[in-house]
């Protein structure tokens, strides 16, 4: 089923405010990972029969740490719910076009080979 899509990913990310870099783990439809600032990332990925993939994710962010769109993410930290498609050959694509209640993010996700 979605086992084509298992394996590690480094996800490039762009906001108007900075850029970041993330690093993830797409397994049996389970999509987990983190970034250098403690950025945790932790949801599920389901394709469709047209070529695309729903993807619904929960980002954890950490207290006192620069968003890529703008701003800190305070004392309490940030929880973040996305739920966003994106093509199923996302990896050879430019980027993708996340929207979320904060700001647009671009992401170029590439496939680690090994």
């Amino acid at each position: 089923m979605n086992a084509h899509f298992d394996g590690f990913y480094v996800a490039y990310l762009t906001g108007k405010a900075g850029r970041g870099l993330a690093m993830l783990a797409f397994k049996d439809g389970c999509i987990f990972g983190a970034d250098a600032a403690g950025v945790l990332f932790d949801g599920i990925f389901i394709e469709s029969c047209n070529a695309m993939l729903s993807i619904m994710m929960t980002v954890e962010t950490p207290s006192g740490v620069n968003l890529i769109q703008g701003g800190l993410s305070g004392p309490e930290g940030i929880k973040t719910k996305l739920e966003f498609e994106m093509t199923t050959d996302f990896s050879i694509r430019p980027f993708v076009r996340i929207y979320s209640s904060r700001e647009v993010v671009n992401v170029k996700i590439v496939k680690l080979e090994g």
